[in-house]
């Protein structure tokens, strides 16, 4: 075809295509900031030619595809530092609750409470029948109790919200990867028509970059145009049309398979993003802070304990319950099958009990030697021995021993007191102790102290059995504890080191974590600007196009109103 016609066919193409390229500009601008759009292009190539005399002659221009702009190399990037940023995010975030729990730049510190309380002690040594002292001792001794058990319920109360952080997320991973699996086949189902599914690739990217945001993830485009997408420990999430669901159940994080079996997924299994970083948190820092916290109250506990149960108050006892208890009375009290809390503390040895007359004078002359076998002894038979002995009631109850004087054997007896453990079986039983519990969420001031503070054992026992109420050895014995090496979950070191050096490994990993996560997010930033630079949207190129487009568009007009002037000047010739 030539001649008029082939400028009007040839003007007409032109029209079309260039209207074609003008919508292609104006859906770039209007998207311009819809979050994972990639900028398209209207792809033109010239018509077929015709044969004429002379040859080959043009037939117009044709719109060839629509191209959409993206770089998958890079959006895997973007998608991988994504994951590392919000990972680090989420631990940073939680790591500055942590801190906060933990600042000793308060009136409130840990630290700033265990040296009010051991000055306490000092304070008692001085003056150790005064009223006044003991009550402050209690006081400082209660703050310091009221600490240990805030930051145990702080730091428990943060595991439940990664429960609930993590049972939000996985409910929006589940999502996605249904929304994945749907798209995957509207794609697959619009590729088999004319073009690329440009739009719905894009709205699926995005969706990917969502998931990225929440764990770490491996995926692929096969030649369907299907994703098909992992967990970075290769459990499979998406193929095609189905998606795989993460439970959580018990706080932990499962892989449901498609018989329905749960597969845990472990901190090391979900490294990045969102879900790693809460379940990271869930299942290494508090469960490491918690530890060393526990281990430090448990340690705290067992040292207090075991001196004060060294001691004498301003009175004997006439009656006294152990705070611990045992859940087997007729198992052997330096084994665990006892159940006592401070099992492995008891060793072989002995303690003397001494038994008092209104004189304060001892009845038989002399201390009643108790022999503990750490393998042998158990409770029901120790509380046999010390009923056997004249003055002396005792029994198991609940799991726990009282102690009574007797007054049927020995009426002349009033009270009683313990010297020289060696065995430590005292502070294991909770007779004659300061504190109740054992870890920071069970640390409890023993309720013989709040109820009496004479029964505070700032004196001791002597040899011949004498104590007075001047008496401060077992105070400053008490008080020296904070400057001593002690085990602290296997560790030797004073209390104060160890409470330091843990607030320094927790600032430590704060920075670390706020340094992963600058590091992190500036790589998210310089990669998005280079793959932005391929599939973002750029006004100014777009108004350039536009123009590009509508001169073009005008031409093709002018060419149909030239071939009008020509049919027009062919039908008026005669």
């Amino acid at each position: 075809m030539s001649g008029v016609n082939a400028v009007l066919s040839i003007a007409r193409t032109a029209l079309l295509t260039q209207q074609m390229a003008v919508e292609v500009t104006s859906h770039n601008v209007a998207n311009v900031n819809t979050p994972g759009y990639s900028r398209q292009q209207l792809v033109m190539e010239p018509n077929n030619s015709t044969t004429i005399g002379l040859g080959q002659i043009g037939t117009g221009v044709q719109g060839q595809a629509i191209i959409r702009y993206h770089d998958k190399f890079m959006t895997a990037k973007v998608n991988q530092q994504v994951s590392s940023m919000t990972g680090f995010e989420a631990k940073k975030s939680s790591m500055k609750v942590v801190e906060t729990l933990f600042n000793e730049t308060t009136e409130e510190g840990l630290s700033k409470l265990l040296g009010e309380f051991w000055a306490a002690w000092h304070d008692l040594g001085n003056n150790p029948a005064g009223k006044a002292e003991r009550a402050t001792l209690v006081g400082r001794a209660g703050l310091l109790v009221d600490h240990f058990q805030s930051l145990y319920s702080d730091l428990m109360r943060l595991s439940t919200d990664m429960d609930i952080n993590l049972g939000a997320g996985i409910e929006d991973v589940n999502s996605l990867t249904g929304q994945i699996a749907d798209l995957n086949v509207q794609i697959i189902t619009a590729d088999k028509g004319v073009g690329a599914a440009n739009d719905l690739r894009d709205k699926r990217d995005y969706l990917v970059r969502q998931l990225a945001e929440l764990m770490d993830i491996n995926y692929f485009e096969i030649g369907s145009g299907a994703y098909t997408i992992m967990s970075n420990s290769g459990h499979i999430l998406v193929e095609t049309d189905r998606s795989w669901d993460l439970e959580l159940n018990g706080g932990q994080v499962y892989w449901v398979s498609s018989t329905g079996a749960e597969v845990e997924m472990r901190s090391g299994d979900l490294q990045g993003g969102k879900l790693g970083g809460w379940l990271a948190v869930k299942q290494e820092i508090i469960p490491d802070v918690l530890g060393k916290v526990n281990n430090l109250a448990e340690s705290f506990i067992r040292e207090v304990n075991s001196q004060h149960s060294q001691g004498i108050g301003l009175a004997p006892f006439t009656t006294v319950t152990g705070a611990y208890a045992s859940t087997n009375s007729s198992e052997e009290i330096g084994t665990v099958d006892s159940g006592l809390s401070f099992y492995d503390v008891v060793q072989d040895g002995s303690f003397n009990l001494w038994l008092y007359d209104s004189n304060g004078d001892v009845i038989g002359g002399a201390a009643n030697n108790i022999t503990i076998d750490a393998d042998v002894t158990t409770l029901d038979a120790l509380a046999a021995t010390i009923d056997g002995i004249s003055g002396f009631d005792a029994s198991v109850s609940g799991g726990k021993l009282t102690i009574s004087v007797d007054t049927g054997d020995e009426p002349t007896a009033v009270g009683f007191g313990f010297s020289d453990d060696t065995s430590s079986v005292l502070a294991a039983l909770g007779i004659n102790t300061f504190f109740d519990g054992y870890d920071s969420g069970s640390i409890a001031l023993n309720s013989v102290i709040t109820d009496n503070t004479d029964n505070i054992a700032a004196g001791t026992i002597n040899s011949t059995g004498d104590y007075s109420l001047g008496d401060n050895e077992n105070a400053l014995a008490l008080a020296d504890l904070q400057i001593q090496n002690v085990d602290i979950g296997g560790q030797s070191a004073t209390f104060d080191d160890y409470y330091n050096a843990l607030v320094g490994e927790i600032g430590i990993t704060a920075r670390g974590y706020n340094n992963g996560y600058d590091f992190s997010r500036n790589m998210v930033n310089q990669l998005s600007q280079l793959r932005d630079s391929v599939s973002g949207v750029s006004l100014d190129e777009e108004m350039t196009k536009l123009i590009q487009y509508q001169q073009a568009y005008s031409a093709a007009a002018r060419l149909i109103q030239a071939s009008d002037e020509m049919m027009q000047t062919l039908l008026s010739a005669k």
